[in-house]
């Protein structure tokens, strides 16, 4: 649940810096920037997959798995 949120915060301030960047024509930055955006997102993918998995199935026999 907390890595949930602290990706999730990550990735909106990726988002919110990566615009301004691009507008003023700092595209180094954006493009730095959009690779991080992009393995926030596959992390947050991860986590949500843990996390259905984890509703289906109960925490003691994921970890005993």
């Amino acid at each position: 649940m907390n890595d949930h949120k602290a990706e999730g915060g990550g990735i909106k301030a990726y988002n919110d810096t990566i615009a301004p960047a691009g507008k003023i024509s700092d595209f180094a930055t954006h493009d730095v920037l959009q690779r991080i955006l992009n393995d926030g997102d596959h992390h947050m993918e991860g986590i949500e997959e843990l996390q259905d998995q984890i509703n289906q199935v109960t925490l003691q026999v994921i970890l005993t798995a």
